[in-house]
Order: C-alpha cells, then sequence, then structure tokens
C-alpha cells in the first residue's frame, strides 16, 4: 500500500501542509516525484530546494528516508504514451500527401 500526498510550491495544498500531515500520519519511507516530466531549476528544482530546506531544519524529518526523482521525461512508458497522443493527434489531419 502506498499513500499519496500532493505539496505544491504556490498553491494549496502547499509542500509545508502536505509534510505537516506526512509527519502526523507516522510515515517512514517517502518517494518524492515531481509531477513536471523534466527537471528545470524554476520548476521542480524550486520545489525541490524547499523540500531539502524544510528536511534540513525540521529535526523531525531529518531521519524520514525519502527517496528523489528529479525527472523521468526519458521513461520508456512516458516516451510512449506521449508518442500514442501525439499519434492520435495526428491521424485527425487525415493523409495530407497528395
Amino acid at each position: 500500500d502506498a499513500k499519496v500526498y500532493v505539496g505544491m510550491r504556490y498553491w494549496k495544498p502547499f509542500t509545508e501542509d502536505s509534510l505537516e500531515q506526512i509527519k502526523r500520519d507516522g510515515i517512514k519511507q517517502l518517494v518524492v516525484l515531481p509531477l513536471y516530466p523534466q527537471f528545470s531549476i524554476s520548476t521542480s528544482g524550486s520545489s525541490l530546494r524547499l523540500l531539502a530546506e524544510i528536511f534540513k531544519n525540521d529535526d523531525s524529518l531529518k531521519d524520514l528516508q525519502h527517496t528523489v526523482i528529479p525527472s523521468w521525461y526519458q521513461r520508456p512508458g512516458y516516451v510512449r504514451a506521449m508518442g500514442d497522443l501525439i499519434e492520435k493527434e495526428l491521424e485527425k489531419f487525415g493523409d495530407r500527401s497528395g
């Protein structure tokens, strides 16, 4: 079983609120998965820096075992899913070869 928590940098539910819930739930292991498929300093980078700062300064989170998946745009399943979506949309144009 896995429990999912959503935390956002600039809107509700905020990362800090989600981490408070994680602490109340007594979570011992955490996987951090930004919903941006690619890594960017201004998107996932900003969010991951906030998490690192909170983990460093919150004594009750310092020992939380966590794994960060910083990017996943090259994962075969994601690439395949995007290719399928693009192909489906291109089919709407029909045959324009001649």
